[in-house]
């Protein structure tokens, strides 16, 4: 088998790069939205004092960036189907009752009702 695997021949694939900007972006959350208008409501300096506490500075080439710090960001995807709108819900999670792992009597009207048998599984 090693043979057969040395001697094949390797085909790379091209691969053309994937950029973050091309299929996510960061926007600001709505917390810091909200901060934000009360530190303008405060006054320039105080608001001066915020923006220094609360953001990220780079340059791209000779202009300055300023960015929200990444507890006010949140990364969406730039296609919108991605976004999940449903929780799951317990039944995503539901564990087959014909496996050996399903406690037959455990009271399944709890969170806890997710326990391997006594008899797999002992903890004494």
């Amino acid at each position: 088998m090693r043979k057969i695997r040395k001697n094949t021949p390797k085909v790379k694939k091209q691969q053309q790069a994937v950029e973050f900007e091309d299929i996510a972006e960061v926007i600001p959350t709505e917390q810091y939205k909200i901060d934000k208008a009360n530190a303008l409501k405060r006054g320039i300096e105080f608001y001066e004092a915020w923006e220094l506490t609360h953001h990220v500075v780079y340059y791209v080439g000779e202009q300055e960036v300023k960015r929200p710090n990444w507890y006010y960001t949140r990364v969406v995807p730039k296609d919108k189907t991605l976004i999940n709108t449903e929780a799951p819900t317990r039944e995503f999670s539901e564990i087959d009752p014909k496996s050996e792992y399903f406690n037959n009597d455990f009271d399944t009207n709890i969170d806890e009702y997710y326990q391997p048998k006594s008899t797999i599984y002992t903890n004494k």
